[in-house]
């Protein structure tokens, strides 16, 4: 007994490390709260990508708040709000840094049921995705944008036009003014 009890907690430590280092090359931070007490404990590369020393702060909703950019910080309440009552919540939002530099992290809750059914705990994880915004926000420009002049193509024009008509053609008039320039290929 002793054996498979030495066995059972050697293998647990083994995948907790393996765990820990997935999330680390990831940049994948977890947090586990439980509802009835209110206590979240954070995992080590939670602390890190907020930019915590590991048991510098305490782990709460306040302190991971601390960190979210001011514009987003009434929908990211709004999602611990929700992940309290047992919600599942996704939502992304900026995170500022204490050396003043600006993240951009996917926020997932998702809720633990007991054996009657109710939620008891919430996992949540906090992955950082500024790497795939910073080139989702590059591939829109370039979609809409001359790569050599940086000035709105065609792809553009035809998306803005189509707003305007959607928003105008009830209640106003719009006015396209239609300039073509002779040889501009030539120029170009």
């Amino acid at each position: 007994l002793w054996l498979a009890l030495r066995q059972n907690v050697a293998t647990r430590h083994r995948i907790e490390a393996s765990l820990a280092t997935a999330q680390r090359v990831a940049k994948i931070g977890s947090l586990d709260w439980d509802l009835r007490n209110g206590d979240i404990r954070w995992s080590e590369i939670l602390f890190h990508i907020l930019g915590y020393q590991s048991g510098e702060v305490q782990p709460s909703a306040e302190t991971y708040l601390d960190r979210v950019y001011p514009d987003d910080r009434d929908r990211v309440q709004a999602a611990f709000a929700s992940a309290a009552s047992g919600d599942v919540v996704e939502i992304d939002h900026r995170i500022r840094l204490p050396t003043g530099e600006e993240r951009t992290f996917n926020l997932k809750f998702n809720g633990v049921t007991d054996r009657s059914g109710r939620v008891r705990r919430t996992v949540g994880t906090i992955h950082d995705i500024t790497e795939r915004k910073l080139l989702e926000d590059r591939l829109q420009f370039q979609a809409f944008h001359d790569p050599l002049t940086a000035l709105p193509n065609r792809a553009f024009f035809m998306r803005k036009l189509e707003s305007s008509f959607a928003r105008y053609s009830r209640s106003g008039s719009i006015a396209l003014l239609f300039l073509d320039l002779d040889r501009f290929k030539v120029i170009n």
